[in-house]
């Protein structure tokens, strides 16, 4: 007997945010555009990824299939022996995972998606557990696809896409690249419209992890220009040219989920969500730099007239 949650591969106590979780990570996993060579296949298994996540969001269709398959297995059971029966459940208890058992493990996910590091010692800092405890929540996340299997130095990819931030659907702050303020804004889409709630202008915003930077300083235009390789969330990379004024640089890390900020088609704030930390780009900086240039050149000035007109 074939569930919905076996097709979502989650527990059938876990949570809303561990379903939308697991749902995310297979639905990128299973994009067809991941999977030219073999695109039917990878649409048939969407479907039934979307299907059964359409099942477990609603709380009466979860309802509703729970009891289908508690009809089932007492079906079955009943046409077993009572030993063998309680066999079963003996079976079932020794073999039931960590998120069924753990009153601390949704926490834990919240944690790992939103901070983008599966760590082990962060999440038992964060929750003030001991480590085998943390280790069995981060090892039970990366069997229902949450977190990618230890890399070759010892780090986790988070695979779940966005932080989750209630059960209904993901909420994100972005800032505004005009007048600089954030507010929450319901993301559907990686890659779409918004509207500031404070001044009331429409900008763009691209969500990204970062793949890698590089940046060259420009002496004689006082400017720095960073190369930067992203990888949208159906693992397409794309790389981004752009300049800054300035010789000042800032962070960005493999594997940090960030948010480019477009005002009339031009980069002019990036959001590193993983430090929570945001730089503003282009004309703003600019002009600022220039200030700066021309005030410096001008107290160079005076200091050699006020010299020469004292000798």
């Amino acid at each position: 007997m074939r569930t919905h949650y076996d097709n979502l591969q989650v527990s059938k106590y876990a949570s809303d945010r561990v379903i939308r979780a697991a749902w995310k990570s297979l639905a990128q996993e299973w994009h067809p555009d991941k999977h030219p060579s073999n695109r039917q296949e990878a649409e048939r298994i969407l479907k039934i990824i979307n299907k059964a996540y359409d099942v477990l969001s609603n709380p009466e269709t979860r309802k509703t299939h729970d009891e289908w398959i508690n009809s089932q297995l007492d079906a079955k059971s009943n046409s077993k022996h009572s030993n063998t029966s309680s066999n079963s459940r003996k079976a079932n208890v020794d073999t039931e995972c960590v998120c069924d058992t753990d009153p601390l493990f949704d926490e834990a996910v919240v944690i790992v998606v939103e901070s983008r590091r599966a760590s082990i010692s962060g999440v038992q800092r964060r929750l003030k557990i001991g480590y085998n405890r943390a280790a069995r929540m981060i090892e039970e996340m990366e069997r229902i696809g949450i977190v990618g299997p230890p890399e070759s130095n010892g780090s986790r990819e988070v695979l779940a896409p966005l932080p989750i931030n209630n059960a209904s659907g993901d909420y994100i702050g972005l800032i505004c690249p005009k007048c600089f303020k954030e507010s929450k804004y319901y993301i559907e889409n990686f890659k779409e419209e918004e509207m500031c709630r404070h001044c009331k202008t429409v900008f763009k915003y691209w969500l990204v992890k970062v793949r890698a930077k590089r940046s060259q300083f420009n002496r004689s235009r006082n400017t720095r220009s960073y190369f930067l390789r992203v990888i949208d969330f159906i693992d397409l990379e794309h790389l981004i040219e752009f300049e800054n004024p300035g010789h000042g640089d800032f962070e960005l890390r493999a594997k940090d989920l960030i948010s480019l900020n477009y005002l009339n088609g031009n980069l002019r704030l990036i959001h590193n969500y993983t430090i929570n930390q945001y730089v503003l780009i282009g004309s703003r900086s600019t002009k600022k730099s220039k200030i700066k240039s021309l005030l410096f050149y001008l107290i160079i000035f005076l200091i050699i007239f006020i010299f020469f007109q004292n000798q």
